[in-house]
């Protein structure tokens, strides 16, 4: 992807891992597009997310608990650009990620920046 050569700079302000280089049981701030989400119901009744994501070096699953995907669901969508921070586990065999808070690409960079229930909207950069 050439969106992450663009947005280089953010990668090294906010110190993201590469998805190739994530390893189990770290906490980590990863970029990355979203490739899919799909989106489920507890037993509870609350809604909470699986996506597969990518970067310019592979792909990755991630989950989101209910807390954190209602913070963020208004914002979600399939080929946007986010920042999260969440840990990485071993589930089956693979590595996922199951991302604590969320920065979402939104028009001039424009983040939801979501945190223990409260959304502060950022701006962080404008790229032109």
């Amino acid at each position: 992807y050439d969106i992450f050569k663009q947005y280089g700079s953010l990668k090294k302000k906010y110190k993201t891992t590469e998805i190739s280089k994530l390893t189990v049981n770290s906490n980590v701030k990863v970029m990355f597009i979203i490739d899919k989400i799909k989106v489920i119901k507890t037993k509870k009744g609350d809604e909470m997310a699986f996506l597969v994501v990518s970067d310019d070096t592979g792909s990755i699953d991630a989950t989101m608990f209910p807390k954190t995907y209602l913070e963020c669901k208004e914002n979600l969508g399939n080929n946007k650009l986010c920042i999260c921070e969440g840990k990485v586990e071993k589930r089956d065999e693979k590595i996922q990620i199951v991302i604590n808070r969320m920065f979402i690409n939104n028009r001039n960079w424009l983040k939801y920046f979501v945190n223990s229930g409260i959304i502060f909207l950022l701006i962080i950069e404008t790229y032109i």
